[in-house]
Order: C-alpha cells, then sequence, then structure tokens
C-alpha cells in the first residue's frame, strides 16, 4: 500500500482548513498522537516487555508525542519522555497542555530535559537499549538552520 506524503505547505493548510470547519487543535493534536500510538500497538504488538523513549519538541510535534506517550504509557515497561529544551519554552497553549497532562499521570513517565548536546549523550545507553524510539521533534513549523541541542 502506497501512502501519500504530504508537504509541510499542504499539512498547514489541512490544519488551517480544520480550524475553519470547528475543528479546535487540541482535537488535531489529540488524534495525531492516539493514531502515532495506536500504529506502534498495531505494529510491536504486547508493549508490556518494551522500553519506549519519546523524544518531542517545544512544538505542536512535541505536543503529538505528549499525547502517543500518555496512550503507550499504561501499555509499555518503560516510558520516557525526553523534551528538547526547557518546559517554559513549549510554544502552545495544545501542547503545554498535553505536557501537563503527562506530568500530572499517576502511571510512572520518566522525565528527561534536554537542553544541550552533553544532556543527550546521558541517554546514549538507555536510547540503544530502547525497543521504540517516538521522533516528536520538528514538525510542519521548522525554520532556518537545526541547531544545538537537536
Amino acid at each position: 500500500m502506497m501512502i501519500k506524503t504530504l508537504k509541510s505547505s499542504e499539512i498547514s493548510i489541512i490544519d488551517e482548513n480544520s480550524s475553519y470547519l470547528g475543528v479546535d487543535r487540541k482535537l488535531l493534536m489529540e488524534n495525531a498522537g492516539a493514531e502515532v500510538a495506536r500504529f506502534i500497538i498495531q505494529n510491536e504488538g504486547d508493549l508490556s516487555s518494551k522500553s519506549v523513549i519519546v523524544f518531542a519538541g517545544p512544538g505542536n510535534n512535541g505536543g503529538d508525542a505528549f499525547v502517543a506517550a500518555r496512550h503507550l504509557a499504561p501499555r509499555a515497561r518503560k516510558i520516557i519522555v525526553a523534551l528538547i529544551g526547557d518546559e517554559d519554552k513549549i510554544k502552545t497553549l495544545e501542547a503545554r497542555t498535553n505536557w501537563q497532562i503527562i506530568k500530572n499521570m499517576k502511571i510512572s513517565i520518566e522525565f528527561v530535559i534536554i537542553r544541550e548536546a552533553k544532556d543527550l549523550q546521558k541517554l546514549s545507553s538507555r536510547l540503544s537499549r530502547s525497543d521504540i524510539i517516538v521522533d516528536g521533534i520538528f514538525g510542519t513549523g521548522i525554520r532556518g538552520d537545526i541547531r544545538e541541542p537537536y
């Protein structure tokens, strides 16, 4: 089955049209993150013995990753959410809301804040032992060159 790939500009248009039609951005984020989790569960099966690292940037792609982590947490043996940058730099209300939700969860999620490259090095051994890695760092809003710690 061929999956159509959309350009950033096409995704932005879809997001704007959804908003115009009255679909709340929180709902878009919830659906995106839940679909990531569903895809992982469908393709990986039982996660009870698996370790998952979720990398999240400060934008809406990171918000999608927070939602995915929330859906995966009850099923996985271990979940680590690695936020790139400080939590006060999370850019949108929707992403901040989902960050707060996972921080408030009673299910154990380990949080790692990555401010610079050396912080990422601390995760290297755990990264090599992870069964699943979720990339929620960059989305359609990326502009310019990629800089450290990315």
